[in-house]
């Protein structure tokens, strides 16, 4: 028996290939569209990371999704920088 089956149902629905930090995305949603400068939350490694929304990509995501490119302070001499559609931001 592949070990995969071994495992709870919320384990195999990540074998499968779906995000894994997608299954916490909708406790704090935004009510509307951030702008530029506005604080957010989004996941990365695997934890709760506070962001600053940087540029409105507009509806260029897969099926027209709207992208938003967000700074993450990671210490004082880097701040990672990401592209993520509005559903994976919530607010801060």
């Amino acid at each position: 028996m592949p070990p995969f089956e071994t495992v709870s149902p919320r384990w195999s629905a990540r074998l499968r290939g779906d995000t894994v930090f997608r299954m916490g995305r909708y406790e704090n949603p935004l009510t509307t569209p951030p702008r530029i400068g506005d604080r957010v939350i989004v996941q990365f490694g695997g934890q709760d990371c506070e962001a600053t929304v940087v540029e409105d990509r507009g509806d260029i995501g897969i099926g027209g999704r709207r992208l938003y490119r967000v700074e993450v302070p990671m210490d004082e001499w880097y701040t990672a920088v990401l592209e993520l559609p509005l559903d994976e931001l919530r607010a801060a």
